[in-house]
């Protein structure tokens, strides 16, 4: 106490005293005098400012720790993606719309025979419609936030911004279908739930729009709004996983990919649980059901022919597993179900009414009225493998496989009627199933089968995957497609034109792929790919084309991740 009290004092007894010494009594002559002369000078700044750094310092540690809390409360990532298309065909598609929306004219089967034989004379009117080449390029920007308010809850938020597509413009306008010019760039709700969980996250429970898929995309890869529990069983090694979505997103179906502005979000019933496992160490795999009811009576217009009511059922069972150099993976789905339409729609009903010479034809007519339903039931199934094989550190080979029941769309049963009341034709719940570049793919340019919709189709390839280098990769794949069944054809006016030079067959036709990935940086990426379709006799006996073979796709990315 006696130290403490002299360094008080000294504190404010010192500077007065120098303080008389300097004015009142001339220049100290003792080391003493000189101190305190000194201390005069610089004492009385220096406690100020200690005393203003201390809650400096106090605030900047407090402030420090304040931004590392915020740190552990908030956090984001995402990655900006940039594609460029340039696509080629001469070989007429299904289903070709222009920029207008209206089907583009493909050239007919005498303007092509005379630009073959006097191209001199071939128009490049007459010329133009049998080929297209076009390229166009998409961007789009996506933003990931997480924000942790307390050690049991996340507050989980996605945004998307695009996909811009500049090149050509869209089809369509207005919210939710992309629009024209700047306005087309709508930022669109990805992801947006409350997580629940535990605090070592074993349990965890989500609420609100979440992506989901059943493994690779064949049952439904999409997004949906609902609700969605988890639990982490570490002691074998697997995660049993349940979700029920009462409003599914099916903006892929039309391609724009802008999420859930679009007109045809489905307000469907669906529920998905999945015990995904990884023992033993070997082997790794999943067990998925799914059920889809979209059969409420309400939402069905009994004046609409064409309204349909359903309750679907899929049951998976998905392995991978690793044996030295071999891997090999299995999945097979099972598709069950029932669905109703209204009686006028029946095949057999259907063709009494167009035929007025039919004895029943004027019962049908009179009994047949709405709501009057027929149901029918559904036994269908996919499959998919691949086996590979590692030939070295940096080489593999994989033959692949994959194929579902039905007849392909387009085709007709054999009576002309239509095939969606077939009990085979495996279904969907909203297919993103993208195998290959062109044939079966969801991922942009050409499609022949929407959404890698695999009823119907056969597909088998065999794939090359050769790392170069750290940073370099290649790909090149060889696919073959058939048709479960041959395409039934009962008017065709160009392909059968000549029956003794082409014939019916359910052989589709092929396709090579090609993929470059060069990872520049760690977190930026390019990819370089290149399909080329060359179709078969039964895709131009399905489709009616009496000319053209290819169609070329290639597609540049560029991916910057944060």
């Amino acid at each position: 106490m006696r130290y403490i009290s002299s360094f008080l004092s000294a504190l404010v007894v010192i500077p007065g005293k120098a303080l008389d010494l300097r004015v009142g009594h001339g220049r100290p002559t003792t080391w003493q005098g000189l101190l305190r002369v000194q201390w005069l000078r610089v004492g009385p700044g220096l406690i100020l400012a200690a005393f203003g750094l201390i809650p400096g310092l106090i605030g900047g540690a407090a402030l420090a720790a304040d931004e590392r809390s915020m740190l552990d409360r908030f956090q984001y990532n995402g990655d900006i993606l940039y594609r460029g298309y340039y696509l080629w065909r001469d070989l007429p598609m299904a289903n070709n719309p222009t920029t207008s929306g209206q089907a583009r004219r493909e050239q007919s089967w005498a303007d092509y025979q005379l630009c073959q034989a006097f191209p001199s004379q071939c128009s490049s009117i007459s010329q133009t419609p049998n080929k297209e080449s076009e390229d166009y390029s998409t961007i789009r920007f996506r933003l990931n936030m997480a924000f942790r308010p307390s050690p049991y809850a996340d507050i989980l938020y996605a945004i998307e911004v695009g996909h811009l597509t500049f090149g050509r413009e869209s089809s369509t306008s207005g919210p939710g279908s992309g629009g024209r010019g700047s306005g087309r760039v709508n930022i669109e709700t990805r992801e947006l739930l409350l997580n629940l969980h535990n605090q070592s996250r074993v349990l965890n429970g989500d609420l609100g729009v979440f992506n989901f898929s059943t493994p690779s995309g064949i049952v439904i890869a999409s997004s949906g709004a609902g609700g969605r529990i988890r639990y982490d069983w570490q002691s074998l090694r697997s995660t049993i996983e349940a979700i029920y979505v009462h409003a599914v997103d099916q903006s892929h179906i039309d391609g724009d990919s802008n999420g859930f502005s679009d007109t045809n979000f489905a307000d469907n019933k669906l529920g998905l649980l999945e015990w995904k496992f990884s023992t033993p160490r070997y082997l790794k795999g999943s067990v998925y059901g799914v059920a889809s009811a979209d059969d409420d009576p309400a939402k069905s217009d009994p004046v609409e022919s064409s309204q349909e009511l359903s309750r679907m059922y899929w049951g998976g069972l998905f392995v991978t597993g690793k044996w030295q150099s071999l891997s090999l993976m299995l999945h097979g789905i099972g598709n069950w179900g029932s669905f109703s339409r209204p009686l006028a729609s029946d095949p057999v009903v259907a063709k009494i009414l167009a035929d007025p010479n039919d004895p029943m034809n004027g019962f049908f007519s009179t009994a047949v009225k709405a709501p009057a339903r027929k149901k029918y039931h559904l036994n269908a199934g996919a499959f998919q493998s691949a086996l590979r094989i590692q030939l070295s550190d940096f080489v593999y080979v994989e033959f692949l496989a994959a194929a579902a029941s039905g007849r392909i769309p387009g085709d007709t049963e054999l009576d002309g009627s239509s095939i969606d009341f077939r009990s085979d034709q495996f279904r969907t719940a909203g297919s993103s199933f993208s195998y290959m570049e062109i044939a079966l793919d969801d991922s942009g340019g050409y499609s022949i089968f929407a959404g890698g919709q695999l009823t119907g189709v056969i597909a088998r390839g065999l794939q090359l995957n050769w790392q170069l280098n750290p940073e370099l990769a290649l790909e090149l794949a060889w696919f073959d497609l058939n048709a479960v069944q041959t395409p039934v054809i009962h008017t065709n006016s160009k392909y059968m034109l000549f029956t003794d030079t082409n014939e019916i067959s359910n052989d589709l036709g092929t396709e090579w792929n090609a993929r470059l990935s060069w990872k520049v940086f760690q977190d930026f990426r390019i990819n370089a790919r290149l399909g080329w379709f060359n179709a078969d006799k039964g895709y131009k006996a399905l489709n009616d084309v009496a000319y053209g073979d290819d169609i070329y796709e290639f597609a540049l990315y560029l991916k910057q991740t944060f």
